[in-house]
């Protein structure tokens, strides 16, 4: 269905409850996808397994291009003035990697007689749901903070979704990549706080203490005026044991305990042993390698030392692995952006093209100046090459940054032809 313009956003302007007939798909993940976000937002090494992810691919998002020119600078003109950044929108859509789906609603606004691209939003993904089928998408149903409903033409935004060769059914949804990382996430948290009571216990002994269970003394308050019991007007009385579990209970927050002379206090210290610390610091270790094994992180990103980044070939390898990843999500926020954004502002301003353009990374030129001018000395060594040759001698200079010359290589050349005449005037002599 082809989009026609209409300035302003849908998902926060719409307030009145729109009816449709189509049906509305339900998320099959369990998990709230609040429940995703803290696992990113507060563990670090989960958190920075993703971020790695979006960081590397706003680095290969590159430029929109176009064959015609004027296309192209026009087009580039809407990202740079459109509301926010589109470096911005990609990151947002990067997400559908974490949570399985993300859809960023783009709206138009009028300057003249055309129309311009104004935001590219993602609509926050615990509002709304997608309607019709697992195959054919139609709309989205936003839950507003009125408590009303408006729908969005799936045509008005980019869908992108994780791991859609899963999504059975063309699940809109996707795949949540932070679903595989939940159970050791929650078994993260386990550890982490076993390990405090542990450290806790290792360094704070238990207090034991040795007192007559049978006697009995009376209450006071701060002042040492005695309690009096308002049901039978006497002192109130507390047994000896029960005041010196209060006052040991206590006793993290004080530094001072006065007691009987009669009464004995130890301390028991506690032995954990050297292996518990070990036993915590690999069991975190572990739990952590599972959480970027389940990003398609490789571990030689964050990791250091003998494991860490200085195996390059190895580092290499798994590197490549989270680039294939990362570049299945961002073809299809390129291909979104060019199918759902690019195309009809294209279209309304230009009409019909023969192709839509599409967003490349400038291509990196790998020379090194060093090396090609070390090379190209090494051939004038030799019968391919020769010094004297002008256009040798400019490149050379082109690398190294200065000038090319035509006095020079005269000069080669003079002294060439000087010393070729005066060695045949020798020999006819």
């Amino acid at each position: 269905m082809p989009l026609t313009p209409n300035p302003g956003a849908i998902a926060p302007a719409v307030t009145r409850l729109v009816n449709t007939l189509t049906a509305e798909i339900s998320n099959q993940d369990a998990n709230p996808i609040e429940r995703y976000l803290d696992i990113l937002i507060t563990h670090p090494v989960a958190g920075l397994g993703f971020e790695i992810k979006v960081l590397w691919a706003l680095t290969k998002l590159g430029e929109f291009n176009h064959p015609k020119q004027r296309i192209q600078k026009w087009m580039r003109q809407n990202f740079e003035q459109m509301r926010g950044s589109l470096s911005w929108s990609v990151a947002e859509m990067m997400l559908a990697i974490a949570i399985g789906y993300s859809f960023s609603e783009f709206s138009v606004r009028q300057e003249g007689t055309e129309f311009r691209l104004d935001t590219l939003l993602a609509v926050d993904p615990r509002s709304y749901r997608f309607e019709g089928t697992g195959g054919e998408i139609t709309g989205l149903k936003v839950r507003q903070a009125t408590g009303t409903d408006a729908t969005i033409p799936y045509e008005k935004g980019v869908h992108v979704v994780n791991q859609p060769y899963l999504a059975l059914g063309r699940d809109p949804y996707g795949i949540a990549q932070v679903r595989r990382i939940v159970a050791a996430y929650e078994a993260w948290k386990i550890l982490v706080a076993e390990m405090i009571v542990c450290g806790q216990r290792q360094a704070t002994p238990i207090i034991v203490a040795r007192v007559p269970t049978e006697e009995y003394i009376v209450e006071t308050d701060e002042f040492g005026t005695p309690k009096i019991d308002p049901l039978t007007g006497q002192e109130k009385r507390i047994a000896i044991s029960d005041r010196m579990v209060e006052q040991l209970e206590d006793l993290d927050n004080r530094s001072v305990l006065v007691t009987d002379l009669r009464n004995e206090i130890s301390a028991l210290q506690q032995m954990t042993g050297a292996s518990a610390g070990t036993f915590f610091f690999e069991g975190l270790r572990y739990l952590e390698r599972i959480m970027l094994m389940g990003e398609v992180v490789p571990e030689t990103v964050v990791s250091t030392g003998i494991s860490g980044t200085g195996d390059s070939g190895l580092n290499s390898g798994h590197m490549m692995l989270m680039e294939m990843s990362i570049d299945a999500t961002l073809n299809q926020i390129k291909e979104g952006m060019l199918e759902r954004v690019c195309r009809p502002l294209i279209e309304w301003r230009f009409g019909n093209q023969a192709a839509w353009g599409a967003f490349e990374v400038p291509e990196e030129k790998n020379e090194d100046a060093i090396a090609l001018v070390g090379a190209i000395k090494s051939i004038c060594d030799g019968p391919t090459l020769t010094n004297q040759d002008l256009e040798v001698i400019n490149r050379t200079r082109e690398l190294v940054g200065i000038p090319p010359t035509q006095t020079l290589i005269q000069q080669v050349k003079d002294a060439a032809i000087g010393a070729t005449q005066d060695s045949g005037s020798a020999a006819a002599a």
